[in-house]
């Protein structure tokens, strides 16, 4: 496989997660997703290339319906493995509109991510059979010089990154990006699996074990070799009342899977696809706890939960091509800004644009007049007057002409 990083050059409306890669457990925080989604992007690509010159690709297909066509798409592996590009490098623009990072901690959070992602691994249940599992590190490879960011993916995950034969989840990218919380992303990926089902259930276990939040596992290679296990395996500890060696849960108690996993996952995807996902369940929060078939509660103790979103398509207020930054980003980028070095020029008004946001009386000329007088804030040229009045009425602010 070459090691030639190949350049990221178009941005698609959404992104392709192969049920492998889907249903494997992951536990990656909203940066590292966003490392994770680029290379998915990446190889998604490097995929369609490759399936336009493969004689076993698109050549193939002559003759065929348009549905044995499109079967005979998602059931492509390349032929040559070793043909495929697996590294592949990313503009500073694309990464940071992907990691939703303001420029004056660009820096600082790509090294982050990329350190903790290459500590971050995804288990495959059953890749071979029935009691097999796959532990690994997606992306081992990361470097960035000169403006841009070069990913690497492991090359025995390639195979299961390119295999749609068992089905894929198709991700919107314009919701994804309006999303802050993991665990959001990773039930928008869930529920996008297929969109023509308005219900799924989950025992709690395998929906703890999908986000990542069932057992702890070794997350130093260094702890881990010194267990004799691995980046990713589970960490154990000896039971001395059964003497078994036993899993260190991460929310044991159920209140607490529902109140920091469950509830802002759910409730996150329905304010911010704007109707694309809507919930179908009486009480309106997108899930409902079950005991069996029951609902939980009474002494009925939660064993499953049950999706209730319901897929209503793309509208056009969730259109990005104007790429206008959110009051949220415009937020992070002024706090940044202040927690760098609040005796600088542009902390102090910084500081005092935030300020009149909170307070939600300020005039619009106000805040323009404070929004003008930064200097280094590179995110100005995306700001017209009326996507700055738009937005902020939008979040609930009274900006007033």
């Amino acid at each position: 496989m070459s090691s030639t990083p190949k350049k990221f050059v178009k941005k698609p409306d959404h992104y392709v997660v192969p049920i492998k890669i889907l249903d494997g457990r992951q536990d990656l925080t909203r940066h590292q997703r966003g490392m994770m989604a680029l290379s998915l992007l990446a190889m998604q690509q490097e995929r369609n290339r490759l399936y336009e010159v493969d004689p076993e690709g698109k050549l193939a297909t002559k003759g065929m319906g348009k549905k044995e066509a499109a079967e005979h798409y998602n059931q492509y592996l390349p032929s040559n493995l070793s043909e495929v590009n697996r590294f592949h490098s990313f503009d500073k623009d694309t990464v940071a509109e992907f990691l939703n990072v303001a420029d004056s901690s660009f820096l600082r959070t790509v090294k982050r991510a990329c350190l903790a992602i290459q500590s971050k691994s995804i288990m495959i249940e059953g890749h071979d059979g029935k009691g097999s599992f796959l532990s690994f590190v997606p992306i081992p490879h990361a470097e960035y010089k000169r403006g841009e960011l070069t990913l690497g993916v492991w090359d025995h995950a390639v195979p299961h990154i390119m295999n749609h034969a068992r089905g894929f989840s198709q991700v919107d990218l314009v919701i994804w990006s309006k999303l802050s919380s993991q665990h959001s992303l990773r039930l928008l990926e869930l529920v996008s699996r297929d969109k023509r089902f308005v219900e799924k259930k989950y025992e709690l276990s395998e929906f703890r074990r999908l986000f990542g939040v069932d057992f702890k596992v070794y997350e130093d290679a260094t702890e881990a070799a010194k267990a004799g296990k691995a980046l990713g395996d589970y960490v154990e500890v000896k039971n001395f009342d059964t003497g078994l060696r036993d899993r260190i849960p991460v929310y044991p108690d159920n209140k607490d899977l529902k109140v920091r996993v469950i509830d802002p996952a759910f409730s996150q995807i329905i304010k911010c696809s704007d109707g694309v996902w809507v919930p179908t369940d009486s009480a309106g929060k997108g899930y409902e706890l079950l005991s069996g078939d029951k609902p939980a509660g009474r002494g009925r103790p939660a064993t499953h939960i049950k999706v209730c979103l319901k897929f209503h398509g793309a509208k056009s207020k969730l259109d990005v091509v104007k790429k206008k930054p959110s009051e949220h980003t415009l937020r992070r980028v002024l706090e940044d800004m202040i927690a760098a070095d609040p005796t600088n020029a542009d902390a102090v008004i910084a500081n005092a644009i935030l300020s009149a946001m909170e307070a939600r009386t300020a005039t619009y000329d106000q805040i323009r007049a404070f929004y003008d007088s930064l200097s280094k804030l590179d995110l100005k040229a995306d700001y017209d007057t009326s996507v700055l009045i738009d937005e902020f009425n939008a979040n609930g602010g009274s900006w007033v002409r």
